[in-house]
């Protein structure tokens, strides 16, 4: 039984550790820049790194409303795609 709780635990802690790996800013800078590596991506890689670092900002730093940030970074991509 202590066994299958220290491993629930274990499990938890890592799952949490990854999330907050994932959602710290530097880590969506990296991997936008290595996206953007290729000629084939749409985008420049410094405006890549901006339009990524707008989104997560929107998911994971929380919003006042729904409507008003939602249509800030439609709007943000949108205009990076009509250059």
């Amino acid at each position: 039984m202590l066994a299958a709780m220290a491993a629930v635990g274990l499990a938890v802690a890592l799952v949490a550790a990854g999330f907050g790996a994932c959602a710290a800013p530097v880590t969506t800078a990296v991997l936008a820049g290595a996206v953007s590596a290729g000629e084939g991506s749409p985008y420049p890689a410094d405006e890549l790194a901006e339009l990524a670092q707008a989104t997560r900002a929107y998911t994971v730093e929380g919003r006042e409303g729904l409507s008003a940030p939602r249509e800030a970074l439609a709007e943000r991509v949108v205009d990076a795609a009509r250059r």
